[in-house]
């Protein structure tokens, strides 16, 4: 748009992560340069810089708003190891929302700080209000339904809402099947059971669980890994068969496999 014109040059910006490699960018870049193309992306680039102003507008009055709330404890920020989300606020949201919640909450795995603020925008910081965990879930519309005609269940299906927060975790909970922790194996065999959509309100429900024994307790709930509900699924599987076993009359015997 400035009028750089030279390929070579213009392939050197290249973000490190791009998918192509610099010279087959530069020979992308090589052809003619029209004015008609020149003019949208001169506009599209304005565009973007308007939106990026208002998005800092946005960031920093929720970071006024958060600095109204009354401080709970002297919170020390950590350097996250984590490649920071495209998505996330532009301010240091982890320590502030640690020193109004009395919790660090982005210690759950799954949660970021803009999943945090979605969920306490809408619930507030006090759950005193919900009596269990139950009820909290409930009222985000992540629980089984319980449409029933004499004593027959019709449907379980989650009841739809509207509820962002819901949503965030909802997503979050999408973005855990991909990973090596206790939920996302949990999200993983659910997915391969009752499909997709069910498993990631499951998820979501537990995620849900999670912050509010969080912040009833004060305490973080630590993941123990994927290995963790394998090991769980595999105790269950074989108690079930070793009951099964009983009522035949029959017992198990392990194998003795030879050295």
């Amino acid at each position: 748009v400035e009028g750089e014109r030279d390929a070579r040059t213009l392939a050197s910006l290249r973000d490190p992560g791009c998918a192509k490699s610099e010279s087959e960018i530069a020979e992308a870049l090589t052809g003619h340069w029209r004015e008609e193309q020149l003019f949208v992306l001169a506009q599209t680039i304005q565009l973007w810089d308007f939106c990026r102003a208002l998005m800092r507008k946005c960031d920093q009055k929720i970071e006024s708003l958060v600095k109204t709330m009354p401080v709970r404890t002297c919170a020390r920020s950590e350097v996250s190891r984590s490649k920071p989300r495209k998505n996330q606020v532009s301010f240091d949201g982890r320590t502030l929302l640690h020193e109004r919640l009395g919790v660090d909450l982005t210690q759950i795995k799954g949660l970021e700080v803009l999943t945090v603020l979605t969920v306490i925008s809408e619930c507030g910081m006090d759950l005193s209000r919900f009596p269990t965990d139950k009820h909290y879930v409930s009222w985000l519309g992540l629980a089984p339904g319980t449409k029933k005609s004499g004593h027959r269940v019709l449907s379980s299906r989650s009841r739809r809402t509207t509820n962002r927060a819901a949503t965030a975790l909802r997503l979050a909970a999408q973005s855990l099947l991909r990973s090596d922790s206790e939920l996302g194996a949990f999200g993983r065999a659910l997915r391969a059971r009752i499909g997709a959509e069910k498993a990631i309100t499951a998820v979501a429900a537990k995620l849900a669980r999670r912050i509010y024994m969080s912040l009833q307790t004060g305490r973080v709930f630590q993941d123990r890994g994927a290995s963790y509900h394998d090991h769980q699924h595999h105790d269950r599987h074989l108690a079930s068969l070793h009951k099964r076993a009983r009522r035949l009359g029959m017992q198990l015997v392990p194998l003795q496999l030879s050295a």
